[in-house]
Formats: structure tokens, sequence, C-alpha cells
């Protein structure tokens, strides 16, 4: 992936980017007889087609780097996730705050007896992944995430389970067999997520994925994957396109006062004439505030650039929800007598230390549930820091979802 074709024209780039993933089939023809239909792998010959992307000397300086924070990190197996006490320690360069970094030794004792390293939202960490991501993005003008799985030989990361949004699978280093076990839930929402049923309902697809080879997956469909007798690694690119129920949500944020207005009005319960009447009302209404563009980049913004939506977020915010750092935002946390200070994007935020247990905890790339955050303050305390934290960009709402 040159830099300088990115720079010139990232949009194209990315079509490029899809189109080399893709070959042989033309891209018209993945997003006409492919796309949100059915799971394809697409082989190729080219082993070494995602080494300009990702590649052994990079994870391993990566995860061998002094004081790597551990919530950048998840490790698991198909049947458990490992707390952080079982592969971290605590930053002794700190005086206040718990921060834990990664104890390599630990966490490579794990992978060894078959636990999977994650990566999460790793285009964060790797300059080529943040590139790449940025290119699919500019092409389909949605967000594009990259996981990173790193699995020890003849091991599993994650259970069958399903995505709430569509992803492509590039094989890096190694093989791994993935079994696809059909569609249980056609288009699942983000409330939708896979809840442990049903389990095998049906017998699974087997495709095995070599070091070059791609897998696209829509969302809804159950998998797993299992390494073969070298250890494996993947990206997984979670492609989050908005849904039809996202346009009709940004048509209404659209639409002028008069517009507003007519939405007020009440639904009929009476004549069926009525009730033809509404409908039509109903589409003329619709084609009219639907004039508004809708662009699903305008979601991808910025850490201080004003967004309605990002207000809306805050003011919605309940403990159930789930937030994580912006993917634009690397904050960097300082701290003088008093407070601590939180840098991000040429913009800072204070807060009294005392809260700095809270804060540590809100400000990592991983889902974290509000209710789960601890520390000497109430629920409502931490959802209004949250809510402060999404109208500033700092924070975005996410899934608790992981997927392999």
């Amino acid at each position: 992936m040159p830099e300088n074709d990115v720079m010139v024209d990232i949009s194209k780039d990315g079509e490029s980017i899809l189109e080399g993933w893709v070959s042989p089939i033309p891209l018209s023809s993945f997003f006409s007889d492919i796309w949100a239909q059915k799971v394809h792998m697409f082989e190729d010959e080219q082993s070494d087609k995602f080494d300009d992307l990702l590649n052994e000397k990079d994870i391993d300086s990566f995860l061998s780097a002094d004081n790597l924070p551990a919530h950048y990190l998840k490790v698991v197996t198909a049947e458990h996730i490992f707390g952080r006490h079982q592969w971290a320690k605590l930053d002794t360069r700190r005086e206040i705050d718990a921060l834990q970094i990664v104890d390599q030794k630990r966490l490579f004792d794990l992978f060894d007896k078959g636990a999977t390293i994650i990566i999460g939202v790793a285009e964060g960490h790797f300059p080529k992944l943040k590139q790449c991501c940025a290119a699919l993005q500019a092409f389909f003008g949605f967000r594009v995430q990259a996981n990173i799985y790193i699995t020890p030989p003849r091991a599993q990361g994650l259970p069958v389970h399903y995505d709430v949004h569509d992803v492509i699978v590039t094989q890096v280093i190694g093989t791994k067999d993935w079994n696809i076990y059909g569609c249980p839930v056609p288009e699942p929402t983000p409330k939708q997520n896979y809840n442990g049923q049903p389990k095998h309902p049906n017998t699974p697809v087997a495709y095995m994925l070599t070091k070059g080879d791609t897998l696209y997956v829509p969302r809804g469909w159950m998998h797993e994957a299992l390494s073969k007798d070298e250890y494996s690694v993947h990206i997984t690119f979670g492609l989050h396109q908005p849904m039809l129920s996202d346009v009709i949500s940004e048509m209404a944020l659209k639409a002028s006062e008069e517009e507003i207005f007519r939405l007020r009005r009440p639904l009929p319960i009476s004549s069926e004439a009525e009730i033809e009447s509404f409908h039509d009302k109903m589409s003329d209404l619709i084609a009219h505030v639907g004039e508004t563009k809708f662009d699903s980049s305008d979601n991808i913004d910025s850490p201080d650039t004003p967004s309605f939506q990002k207000i809306l977020s805050a003011h919605n915010l309940t403990i159930e929800d789930w937030v994580c750092v912006s993917p634009s935002c690397d904050p960097v946390i300082e701290y003088n007598d008093d407070n601590m200070l939180i840098r991000y994007d040429g913009n800072h935020i204070e807060y009294p230390k005392f809260l700095s247990p809270v804060i540590n905890q809100l400000l990592v790339k991983e889902a974290v549930q509000i209710r789960q955050i601890t520390g000497l303050v109430n629920s409502n305390a931490k959802i209004e820091i949250a809510k402060k934290m999404l109208k500033i960009g700092l924070l975005t709402l996410c899934n608790s979802d992981n997927h392999d």
C-alpha cells in the first residue's frame, strides 16, 4: 500500500485495497452477489500479500515494548477470559493511579498454554493499519475498525458466536480453520449481541484460511475459528455500516422546524381512509426530508468537532451503556499537585486527582460498561464524567462484543 497513493487519493486507494482482497472476483460482483448475503472465502496464491500491512516483526515489537498498557490487550480462550491480574502488573513509575502494564513473561506463558492475544482497535497502534482503515473508511463512508488475533497452535480464541456488523478477515500468518454455522438472526442490530443461543444450529461449512487468504462474514452468521499446527495471526476488519433506521434518524435530526412539527402529529387510530392518508403524508415527508443528503461519514468526527449526535449520545447515556476512547484520540494523562490533566489532540481537560481511578478505567481502547467502573463515586457521578467526555469526543459509544 504505497504511502503516496493514500496521500493523493485516499478514497480511491480504499477501493484498490478492497479490490485486491476480493480478487479474482470483480468488486461490482462482490457487492451485487456476496455483500450482506453470504460468507465467501477469497483464496490467493500470493501468500505475502498482507506482509506490508502487518508482519511478525511488527507484532513482536509491539508486544515486547516496555510499559505496554494492559488495556490495549485481551487474553482469552474459547472457554475463559483471563483477568489482567493474571498477565499484568502495576506501573511502578506512577505515584497515584494504578495503571496496569503488560507482564510479558506471564503473558507469553499463557500464550504457550493456549491463550489467544487480542489487540483491540489495532489501527490506533500500527501506522499501516491506521492508514488502511482510513482508506477503507473513506471508500465505504462509515467506520472501519481493526482487531488483531494472535492464536497459538491448535487453539481457539472465542467460542461460537455471531457479530452485529460485517467483518473482513485477512490471514496474515499461519493457517486457521473457520466453521460457519448459518445465520439464525438475520441482520442483527447492535442491541442483539449474541447471548449464547443457539449454540450449533446446523452442520458447519468449513473454510481453511492460509496466509494471504481473505474471508468475508456478514453480520448474524455464526462462526468459530481454530488454529492448525502452527500459530496464527489474522486481522478482523469490523465494518460498522449504518442501517436504514440510522438513515431515518439522521433525516429526522436534519429536518427543518416545520418538518419536525409534522413529525409530532399523532398516528391514526380510526378509519382505513385516515390510515391511507397518513401513509401518503409519511411518504411525502420522507421524500422531502430525504432531499438532505445522508452521509454516514458525518459520524466520523475529529475530537474537537461539535456534533449534535455526540450531545444526543451523552444525553441518553445510562449505567448500562458501553464506552471506549474514540479511535482518533490518543489521550495522555499528566498530574500536578491537585489535579490530573488529560491532553488529547491539542486540547485538554482537568479533573481532581481523586477521580484518577475512574478516569483511567474510562480511557481505555476496549469497551467498558459504565456499571463496571469502580471508584469512590456513585453511579450518577460516573455517568456525568462519561457524558462530558462523550460531548467533547474523547469517548464514543461502542459495543461490548469482540469479533474473531
